[in-house]
């Protein structure tokens, strides 16, 4: 039932809202509900109903938010009431519901891993029953057709055929296994088999059952055909996670609201908070680590311009390169400084308290991706078309700390998955995971589909998301090389149309400790999903 919209009562005593009295009273002269003769002078604003009312909406929209959200809003608003013994009361409340959610989940995750267990050893007694069986059978025919002294040599046969079988029997299951752990993730054999094996099989196992699927919780299908590109480039969370800008060949940058987007899955238009309007198509956004509104965004003419979004007012603009700029990152640890990367070769860092760049470096190749180490502001990843991953300190540019060679193809993008962590993806359609400390390969994966096009990179954790050019979104988990969870994306436009099939993956983004996905097509479609079971 909805609730009454400016509440108008008669002098009959009825109440209705002013829209629907309006429109009633323009047609006939009549109360709607006694019929007694009425017109518009003699209803009244009623003031007590409207505050009623209002009280009932902010309920309303209350019990819509999340738990966490509204305990937030109940300690902010009552916090200058809060004693030093009451905060500690909270605390100490919190942190037993915490022990208590980590020992069920370790309870379940060892109860999973037991129950494997059982039914891996059931299997193997299975296995090695039946082959029992063969041999006793193998066994009686051979007796059957040898003499007594050919039974004396049978019975010593049978000793070694036991054995043998036995062995290959065995042999052959531990072989098979590590052939399976080689393919499911390379060189997974060795630290499965490390002391820790155990614990880290267990954690493989709850990944496998608690998140082997995405699920679409929300979609802003494309707002509108105002143009025919729709391609976004690019989707980031801001600082609070809070936000989220998205940005493409459209000439604008879309900030929503994540909690109304939740709220709200099934509307047919989204509107965004705001829009900032630019001169040139995007390639690149990155919101500053340290100051909320702050975001940068690069484009196809070689700009990065710097807006506010409180304001929705340019900051600055920094004439960065020749040609089009593939990337823009903003440091972690230094909130003044971000790095650009761009087709005419070069990266360059700044510093927002300087119109020149601080560090130039020419890469001889073009930049597809460059990323600050979220530990250090002196480490960056860089992408190239040279098809390596290059690893440089900035103290010293004169030549990098190591390139990593392996990809086919160019590197579309790099990311870091810890600060001693890269995850690389290529146009040849794998990723690899490298460890800037061995200076070596991790792991390889594949599954999904990248021939051409830029279909976004992102991590969280654990976690990998990656698009495809099949119009997928694929989830890889680190310690497996292949796909954990996959999604099509495909699915009806705005206009009703279904989609064709020449759509893409454009960009990827996880909401940081959600298991939460942004995804958004070729179309400009945008779906928020969940990964789960």
């Amino acid at each position: 039932m909805s609730l009454l919209r400016d509440p108008f009562v008669t002098a009959c005593g009825h109440t209705f809202c002013c829209s629907c009295l309006t429109t009633h009273l323009n047609a006939r002269s009549t109360c709607p509900s006694c019929a007694q003769y009425l017109i518009k002078d003699s209803t009244f604003p009623n003031f007590m109903l409207s505050k009623v009312v209002a009280r009932a909406a902010a309920a309303e929209e209350r019990e819509k938010k999340p738990v966490a959200q509204k305990m937030v809003e109940d300690i902010r608003e009552d916090r200058c009431k809060l004693s030093l013994q009451d905060v500690n009361t909270l605390l100490q409340c919190l942190w037993e519901k915490r022990e208590a959610m980590e020992q069920q989940e370790a309870e379940a995750s060892l109860q999973l891993l037991l129950q494997f267990l059982h039914h891996a050893r059931a299997r193997k007694r299975r296995v090695v029953s039946q082959f029992d069986d063969l041999q006793n059978c193998y066994m009686k025919l051979r007796r059957g057709e040898s003499g007594s002294e050919g039974q004396r040599d049978g019975a010593s046969e049978e000793g070694d055929a036991a054995e043998g079988m036995r062995e290959m029997v065995v042999g052959g299951n531990v072989n098979a296994r590590k052939l399976e752990l080689v393919q499911a993730g390379e060189g997974a054999v060795g630290p499965v088999l490390a002391p820790d094996g155990l614990a880290e099989f267990s954690r493989m196992l709850s990944v496998f059952t608690h998140c082997s699927k995405l699920k679409v919780v929300a979609e802003l299908p494309r707002a509108s055909a105002r143009q025919q590109a729709a391609i976004l480039s690019s989707i980031e969370f801001d600082r609070d996670r809070a936000v989220f800008a998205t940005a493409g060949v459209s000439k604008r940058i879309s900030l929503f609201d994540y909690a109304n987007v939740l709220a709200h899955p099934h509307v047919q238009q989204h509107c965004p908070a705001a829009e900032l309007v630019t001169r040139s198509k995007l390639s690149c956004l990155s919101w500053n680590k340290y100051v909320r509104s702050h975001i940068i965004s690069s484009d196809y003419e070689g700009c990065v311009t710097l807006w506010d979004v409180d304001t929705q007012a340019t900051v600055n603009e920094y004439e960065a390169h020749d040609k089009r700029i593939w990337s823009v990152d903003y440091s972690t640890a230094d909130p003044l400084l971000f790095v650009s990367g761009s087709d005419d070769g070069f990266i360059k860092v700044w510093s927002t308290n300087q119109a020149a760049a601080a560090v130039a470096i020419d890469m001889r190749a073009n930049v597809c991706c460059v990323k600050y180490n979220p530990a250090s502001a002196h480490e960056i990843a860089v992408g190239s078309a040279d098809h390596s991953v290059h690893l440089y300190d900035l103290r010293n540019v004169s030549a990098p700390v190591h390139v990593f060679a392996g990809h086919r193809k160019a590197v579309s993008y790099v990311r870091y998955l810890s600060s001693t962590e890269v995850v690389s993806a290529s146009t040849d359609s794998t990723l690899r995971l490298w460890n800037t400390q061995t200076l070596s390969q991790t792991r390889r994966f594949s599954g999904h589909v990248n021939e051409k096009n830029f279909v976004g990179l992102s991590v969280d954790s654990e976690f990998i998301a990656c698009g495809s050019e099949t119009d997928e979104v694929y989830v890889y988990y680190r310690a497996l090389a292949k796909p954990i969870a996959k999604r099509v994306f495909s699915g009806p436009t705005a206009s009703g149309q279904a989609s064709e099939g020449s759509q893409f993956i454009s960009a990827v983004c996880w909401k940081p400790q959600a298991q939460v996905l942004l995804a958004a097509n070729s179309q400009g479609c945008i779906k928020l999903m969940q990964l789960t079971s």
